[in-house]
């Protein structure tokens, strides 16, 4: 699925689900990275997507989707996937290699967008040479 269409799916779903904002992190390093959740907003409360609860709009969401049996992924699972698709696309694929990176990637449902906060863990290194001491 291309990312535009699934960004319709996702945005879709989370409107049914009556979510506004969302956000999901990832963050990795050393070859390793994995995604850390999804979650949205209540007041200060930070509810993770998979907590979410399911919705007559939701469910008539799905169906209309025609996601069901194996392919009915949650939310969470959505995003995540709709996360990494931007991830790639943006040039960040590799942020879990060498000194990694992590992100947020923000979807914001009322206003139909999507962006993506990555930063790269940089390790420097400086060199300083004396001669004639």
């Amino acid at each position: 699925m291309e990312f535009e269409e699934q960004k319709t799916l996702v945005l879709h779903l989370l409107k049914a689900a009556g979510l506004t904002m969302v956000y999901a992190e990832y963050s990795g390093s050393g070859d390793d990275g994995q995604f850390d959740g999804a979650f949205t907003e209540v007041g200060a409360q930070r509810i993770d997507l998979d907590r979410v609860e399911g919705t007559p709009e939701l469910d008539a969401a799905y169906a209309a989707a025609r996601l069901v049996g194996e392919e009915a992924r949650s939310l969470a699972q959505l995003v995540e996937d709709l996360c990494y698709a931007a991830v790639d696309n943006c040039g960040h694929g590799g942020f879990h290699n060498n000194e990694g990176g992590y992100g947020v990637f923000t979807i914001d449902v009322e206003a139909c967008t999507c962006m993506l906060e990555h930063t790269d863990y940089v390790q420097s290194t400086e060199n300083h040479t004396y001669e004639d001491l």
